[in-house]
């Protein structure tokens, strides 16, 4: 069991200092990594798994877009962001959107993709209001032994430390249970040099932005095109 999670700014604070940058600068502040131990006080489950399943799966999309970091003076910025493309996580993915969150900010922003009773305009919970809201949403609070030490969870369980920090637990499945269709294309011989030297038109006009967003915009539209041709 793994966990997905907003952890740190990429200069090893919270973000108030104001030197903090939109978007993920290290690949560590909002990202997927091995078990841990808080400790943590309680996990909370939605009922409904198929919830629980797309609300991690968008978690770890999220995380692995590098879109989205570290900031608690920013903490809501990547669920306004999610609310401006009306909870579309992959309309936002493509639009190369950089905000920042932090470990309660997102938790809710991705469970707010799925559940509209939790969207609101106000500050996001923190870790000490977590059990009071998220029972009002209909979540389940656990306390057993076996949830907070990393054995019976499953995907969408939600471990938290109401002093400090939480995360959800992620086992690698995505969550998406629709098939992927083998298409057998025709054979054909691509005309790279035309398809590159187009783009690098619309590069030249200006329609891609500059420098580094530039970049991510461009690797965003083609790899979100390629998921999209396979489905």
């Amino acid at each position: 069991m793994n966990l997905v999670h907003a952890s740190i700014d990429e200069n090893g604070g919270a973000g108030w200092d104001d030197d903090a940058k939109a978007g993920d600068q290290t690949g560590k502040e909002v990202c997927v990594r091995s078990w841990y131990d808080k400790p943590w006080d309680f996990m909370l489950r939605y009922p409904d798994k198929s919830i629980a399943r797309k609300a991690v799966a968008t978690a770890v999309k999220l995380a692995n877009s590098n879109l989205v970091g570290y900031d608690q003076s920013e903490r809501n910025s990547l669920y306004n962001a999610l609310k401006k493309y009306n909870f579309d996580v992959d309309a936002y993915i493509r639009s190369g959107h950089k905000t920042e969150t932090d470990c309660s900010a997102f938790v809710y922003a991705v469970f707010a993709c799925f559940i509209p009773g939790m969207r609101s305009n106000d500050n996001a919970p923190v870790t000490s209001t977590m059990r009071v809201l998220y029972r009002e949403w209909g979540f389940v609070v656990h306390t057993g032994a076996g949830y907070l030490s990393g054995q019976n969870l499953i995907n969408g369980d939600i471990l938290v430390n109401e002093n400090s920090h939480t995360a959800i637990a992620t086992d690698g499945d995505t969550g998406d249970t629709t098939p992927i269709n083998i298409i057998d294309l025709p054979a054909y011989t691509p005309d790279v040099d035309k398809a590159i030297t187009t783009i690098a038109y619309d590069v030249i006009n200006g329609d891609w932005g500059t420098g580094n967003d530039r970049k991510e915009k461009l690797y965003v539209a083609i790899q979100t095109r390629v998921n999209e041709l396979l489905r």
